[in-house]
């Protein structure tokens, strides 16, 4: 089942992989599924305990804000795919949970994990800022958006290079020898089209045409490049 070998199935070793689930395995084979299931529980159980006895890889334990607000907006495709309550009821925790564990006193944070305070890069703050508005258009609460609004003005601060018209990828008062600016997207949505959107959105509705008029000269320069 698992294709083990004497001489191995991969350079001389084996890797344990099963091409079949047990159900199609055994009705192949002619093998009773209750038995088959015995054998292989009671085998894996064998090989558990062996494997315990192993050092185990260190894990590296993080809770990165960009990664959170990525999955946040997964969260609303599920939501609006399943057509289930419990979905939104997910996003609003999830998001309470987000504003809790990056906020500081010194502004919004890049990892949470037991290292000293890593500010925040700008897709932190840029998809934060996106979560927050995709909440607010699916709960219709206002409460969003005012978070978007403060956010914003708190990145702007931070991450706005005032040359380029475009937002750096790391704060200003970070020290580090090269600063990048991104434009388009990676495996990562990139921040500038990311926060092109979001400024035409809260532009829109704040009646703030300084963003509006921004977000258009980002556009404009991630078209012509």
């Amino acid at each position: 089942y698992y294709h083990i070998a004497i001489e191995g199935n991969w350079e001389g070793k084996n890797i344990l992989h099963a091409e079949q689930s047990p159900q199609d395995f055994c009705a192949t084979n002619g093998i009773d599924l209750s038995e088959f299931e015995a054998a292989r529980t009671g085998i894996l159980n064998i090989l558990q305990e062996a494997r315990s006895k192993r050092v185990s890889p260190k894990k590296k334990k993080k809770c990165q804000l960009s990664w959170n607000a990525l999955f946040h907006l997964a969260i609303f495709e599920v939501y609006i795919s399943a057509s289930d309550e419990a979905y939104l009821q997910l996003a609003v925790e999830h998001m309470q949970q987000m504003l809790a564990v990056f906020k500081t006193n010194e502004g919004w944070k890049h990892v949470d994990y037991d290292r000293p305070f890593i500010t925040a890069n700008a897709d932190d703050w840029s998809y934060l800022i996106r979560a927050l508005l995709r909440l607010a258009s699916i709960s219709l609460e206002v409460r969003w958006l005012h978070q978007a609004k403060d956010i914003l003005e708190w990145g702007m601060e931070k991450y706005f290079d005032i040359q380029n018209e475009m937002f750096l990828f790391s704060a200003r008062d970070k020290d580090i020898p090269i600063r990048k600016l991104e434009v388009l997207d990676n495996i990562l949505p990139s921040v500038n089209a990311v926060m092109s959107e979001n400024l035409r959105i809260l532009g829109m509705i704040g009646n703030n045409h300084e963003w509006i008029t921004l977000s258009d000269k980002i556009n404009h320069k991630i078209y012509i490049f």
